[in-house]
């Protein structure tokens, strides 16, 4: 296997695991006030576009992708792109689904989900004659660290991709525009 897929991976359990602490944090201090008889539950939703240029399968990266929060979870889709200095460009479109932190000003989340990769193909050596479909369906895996105010923030995207034929691993420098804000 890779060991960017595995630094992705590792990377994707790690910012999981702050998600789930976060949650479980809430959890706990909602269990620790036995003073009110009911408690207020806030629903926290929240929409964004993340995109940033960074680098990517030997050479350049780029990512666009929108997001909906409701409390933890986290849906979205994602267009990104990587062009070898002087090889290959691969392209995917994703529909992602995962889990995120509710810190204010701080965001971490981590999503999986399908991915239509294509553009060149990963090739096993200058004569390899097989053929490879223009399109292939895959797994994606996407993770997000970001620092933010109300409607802007900066941070970090990690995305990867892998179908049989194809592999996209990328990481941008993001920028964060829309609803982030705190609850």
């Amino acid at each position: 296997m890779n060991r960017a897929v595995v630094s992705v991976a590792i990377a994707s359990v790690f910012l999981f695991g702050l998600s789930v602490r976060s949650a479980a944090q809430v959890a706990v201090a909602a269990q620790s006030d036995s003073s009110r008889a009911w408690m207020r539950t806030d629903r926290r939703q929240n929409a964004w576009l993340s995109g940033g240029l960074g680098v990517g399968n030997r050479g350049l990266g780029a990512v666009l992708t929108g997001w909906y929060s409701n409390n933890n979870l986290v849906v979205g889709g994602r267009a990104a792109e990587t062009i070898e200095y002087f090889g290959t460009e691969i392209h995917d479109g994703a529909l992602l689904i995962g889990a995120r932190n509710l810190e204010d000003h701080r965001l971490a989340l981590v999503a999986v989900g399908p991915a239509r990769l294509g553009g060149d193909y990963n090739q096993a050596g200058y004569y390899d004659t097989r053929h490879v479909p223009k399109n292939e369906i895959g797994l994606a895996v996407a993770a997000e660290v970001a620092v933010f105010a109300p409607i802007v923030g900066i941070g970090l995207d990690f995305f990867a991709a892998v179908s049989s034929n194809r592999t996209l691993l990328g990481t941008t420098l993001s920028i964060q525009l829309g609803w982030l804000g705190q609850r």
